[in-house]
C-alpha cells in the first residue's frame, strides 16, 4: 500500500480485517482462491483508472499504520485513563 500497489490478500487472514477493513475494493481486494485472486488482478488491468482509484485510496489508509499513528494512539489511551484516575 506504501509503494502505491494494489493490495490483494487472503481473506482468511489478519489483513482482511486490519489493512482492508473488511470491504471489497476500497483499498484492496481479499481473496479465498488464486482464481479469484488472478480475476481480480484481471479487471484491474482491464480498467486502469480503477486501479489508480484503490492504489491512492491503500496509500492513504498505509499512512494509518505508521509508527506515529501509533504512539499517538497510545499517548491519547494514557491520557484518557490518567485523566479517569483524577476525577
Amino acid at each position: 500500500m506504501a509503494a502505491d500497489y494494489v493490495p490483494a490478500v487472503p481473506k482468511s487472514g489478519g489483513a482482511w480485517f486490519d489493512i482492508l477493513d473488511q470491504e471489497q475494493g476500497k483499498y484492496g481486494y481479499a481473496y479465498s482462491s488464486l482464481r479469484e485472486t488472478a480475476e481480480k488482478i484481471q479487471s484491474l488491468m482491464n480498467n486502469e483508472q480503477l486501479g489508480v482509484e484503490i492504489s491512492q485510496r491503500a496509500f492513504e489508509r498505509a499512512k494509518c499504520f505508521d509508527h506515529s499513528f501509533f504512539e499517538r494512539k497510545i499517548v491519547d489511551v494514557i491520557q484518557k485513563v490518567a485523566d479517569s484516575k483524577t476525577k
